[in-house]
C-alpha cells in the first residue's frame, strides 16, 4: 500500500513538473523602452533616484 501511495505522489509531481515547463509564458518581454534588462547605464543616462 505504501508503494502505491508513493508511486502516485511521484507520478503527480512528475506530471506537474512537466506541465509547468510546457505552460511557461512564451511572450515574456526582454526589455522596456528599447532597453534590455541588465544593460549598463549609458553616458547620457542617470539614475532617477539615488539614496545617500
Amino acid at each position: 500500500m505504501k508503494k502505491v501511495i508513493l508511486f502516485s505522489i511521484m507520478s503527480l509531481l512528475l506530471i506537474f513538473a512537466l506541465v509547468s515547463v510546457t505552460q511557461s509564458f512564451q511572450n515574456e518581454p526582454d526589455g522596456f523602452g528599447g532597453l534590455k534588462w541588465g544593460d549598463p547605464l549609458g553616458e547620457d543616462m542617470e539614475y532617477a533616484l539615488t539614496y545617500s
